[in-house]
């Protein structure tokens, strides 16, 4: 772990409000613990159809999402909520390496990906680039 990073990606996130989706509710759980230890306002919501429910109700800056969903899946409430917001960023979360779901992936132009399972390391700089982008 690059603690240095970590400490910076506290720093940066002290304002950053960060909706999570995802349906496995082990994930969910373990994902919220440390999302809440690096953001003071994390959201969660156990399907697409939910996190869009919540996103239409709250003020959020990142939105990070499972792709493989029921009720509605990740790709499904991005465009929904793109249709609401063009400063929302999205992370998204995959443990998919089909080619159809690349396609879907980078034709919504999010500003991240990671697979499943998550190396944190890699999270953690995906989410600093996210946040300087909203910082900018």
């Amino acid at each position: 772990m690059n603690y240095a990073l970590i400490e910076e990606l506290i720093s940066k996130g002290k304002n950053i409000r960060i909706l999570y989706v995802e349906d496995d509710e082990i994930a969910r759980d373990a994902m919220c613990g440390v999302l809440e230890n690096l953001f003071d306002c994390v959201t969660l919501a156990s399907n697409g159809k939910e996190g869009l429910e919540k996103f239409k109700s709250g003020d959020f800056d990142i939105v990070f999402t499972d792709i493989n969903m029921p009720v509605m899946d990740g790709i499904t409430m991005i465009q929904e909520i793109k249709l609401l917001s063009d400063a929302t960023l999205f992370l998204v979360l995959s443990a998919s390496r089909e080619a159809d779901e690349f396609e879907n992936i980078a034709n919504l132009k999010v500003d991240g990906h990671l697979f499943k399972p998550i190396n944190m390391n890699a999270m953690v700089e995906k989410l600093l680039e996210i946040i300087d982008k909203i910082k900018k």
